[in-house]
């Protein structure tokens, strides 16, 4: 009987332990930079972001700087996060754009903007609710667009 008591006492304090440990842990990693969190998302280590007003919305965006960053967009988001609203691409040149919906799984506003203003927004339907692969084009040169999850 005193074997049994010693036995199940350790199993109690080896739990007790364990969700003190899982208790800390919580505590501790709840105040993280905005970066952080965005790595913690999974799909976007290493991305830097952004606080953007457009039209007078406030919106946080991850931006896509790198040219993979760009190609992947936000391919594979499955839904909208607390941490970002979407994500912005800027580029070098001036010109008309297009965006597809290849493997894009949310709902997306996109704008078409030319020197820091808004030229025109296009809706792009997610991959599964259009059933095909839509590309949209932006009504002119444009040399940053931003890409709203719906």
């Amino acid at each position: 009987m005193i074997k049994f008591l010693r036995r199940s006492s350790v199993y109690i304090i080896a739990i007790v332990v364990v969700m003190v440990g899982l208790f800390l842990l919580q505590i501790f990693s709840s105040g993280e930079s905005d970066k952080k969190k965005v790595s913690n998302y999974g799909l976007w280590e290493n991305y830097k972001v952004e606080n953007l007003n457009i039209e007078g919305t406030d919106y946080k965006v991850v931006v896509a700087d790198t040219p993979q960053n760009r190609e992947k967009g936000l391919m594979f988001v499955r839904d909208r996060t607390e941490e970002f609203d979407g994500m912005v691409f800027r580029f070098q040149d001036q010109e008309t754009r297009n965006f597809w919906n290849k493997n894009t799984f949310v709902d997306l506003k996109l704008y078409w903007m030319l020197d820091g203003e808004a030229i025109g927004t296009s809706d792009l339907p997610s991959i599964e609710r259009s059933q095909d692969i839509v590309t949209v084009f932006s009504p002119g040169p444009a040399d940053t667009v931003v890409e709203i999850i719906q």
